[in-house]
């Protein structure tokens, strides 16, 4: 037996003992009692959700003492409030969700009354101290547990819920003598429902301008790549998830080496996203210019600890100046875009510490 356990029973002793002092009676236990939760079983089906138990004790008669302790999943489920509910001459209404109302006769002794929200556990320990034993139906106490969580299907083997079970680990009943009072007992449970993984929205690499005008020579114009998020239903611009966790970026920036020319290129120009890595920085691996093909690379990469980037931030800026003009309107203009260098097979996406993400398994 383990340390809390012998704690837990050497309490519902001390219930019997407190009981046998404070009144003697002849114990009759005809009818059938059952201590119980309600309700039986509760849907969890999103985080924050408040899930309230009731533990009652049904067709008890000559009822002196009560020590209950019972846990709960602490993987998904967190401790939020309890209320004893003794005496029933303090809680003489009902106690939902309970249809009874509270337990015991004035006087009473509350010998445990203790939460380990860490443990997921609570006990409660009650003895009559002077009043008459208890007859009937009533509540000992009603706890309310918070859903932490809730699980991807993969998470769980791909099902679509799990059972938590709220158990009784003690659920002892005395009488005045004192002797056991014997009883049914059933538990609660919790079915948490799972959800299916989707990913959130796709990072985003974007240039603003995507035209560059060529109002005549010699005039620069600055062309800026954002990283920011992007809804792959929809194709609206969002902002970055920081779910994917970008560790760099290697790209290429195309132009027409015909009517503009590049001058220069500074990474990360507002270090927004060096900011990400306090525990280190960004390394620069590329910041190339080609005038003849018409190319600009970049590349780049963090190191060190960091916060997985979100939102949109600045990654790049290249400034162009234009080698031709025209005498109508609208004056011509060079289409800017981006290629990655590498030729893939499929799709990827670079994670900081993993590697490659397989889109197809999430």
């Amino acid at each position: 037996m383990n340390i809390r356990m012998e704690k837990v029973t050497s309490l519902a002793i001390t219930i019997m003992l407190l009981a046998s002092f404070a009144i003697v009676a002849l114990p009759v236990h005809a009818q059938t009692t059952t201590v119980r939760l309600i309700p039986s079983s509760a849907d969890a089906t999103y985080p924050g959700q408040l899930i309230t138990f009731a533990a009652v004790i049904e067709d008890v008669s000559l009822l002196a003492g009560i020590g209950f302790a019972i846990q709960w999943n602490t993987t998904y489920l967190d401790y939020d409030s309890h209320t004893l509910t003794a005496p029933v001459e303090t809680y003489n209404t009902v106690q939902p969700p309970s249809p009874y109302a509270g337990i015991m006769h004035t006087p009473i002794l509350v010998v445990a009354d203790t939460v380990n929200a860490g443990a997921g556990t609570y006990d409660a320990a009650i003895s009559a101290f002077g009043g008459g034993p208890f007859n009937g139906s009533g509540t000992v106490f009603v706890i309310t547990l918070a859903v932490k969580s809730i699980p991807f299907e993969g998470d769980i083997g791909y099902l679509p819920y799990i059972d938590l079970p709220v158990e009784f680990t003690l659920h002892d009943l005395a009488d005045p003598i004192p002797t056991a009072i014997p009883h049914d007992v059933q538990h609660g449970n919790v079915r948490l429902y799972s959800k299916p993984f989707v990913y959130p929205d796709w990072p985003l690499l974007k240039i603003e301008p995507e035209l560059i005008e060529c109002n005549g020579v010699g005039e620069t114009t600055t062309a800026d790549v954002f990283l920011t998020g992007q809804n792959m239903t929809t194709g609206l611009e969002t902002t970055l998830d920081p779910y994917w966790d970008v560790a760099g970026i290697d790209v290429y920036m195309n132009f027409d080496p015909t009517m503009i020319q590049a001058l220069s290129v500074t990474t990360d120009p507002d270090g927004w996203f060096e900011a990400f890595w306090y525990g280190g920085g960004i390394i620069v691996v590329a910041e190339d210019i080609d005038n003849v093909l018409g190319t600009v690379h970049v590349a780049f990469i963090g190191y060190g600890n960091h916060t997985p980037a979100y939102g949109a931030g600045r990654v790049f800026s290249v400034v162009f100046n234009s080698t031709t003009e025209t005498d109508t309107y609208p004056p011509g203009t060079s289409p800017v875009t981006l290629a990655n260098p590498q030729a893939y097979t499929g799709q990827y996406v670079f994670d900081s510490i993993g590697g490659l993400i397989d889109i197809a398994s999430p």
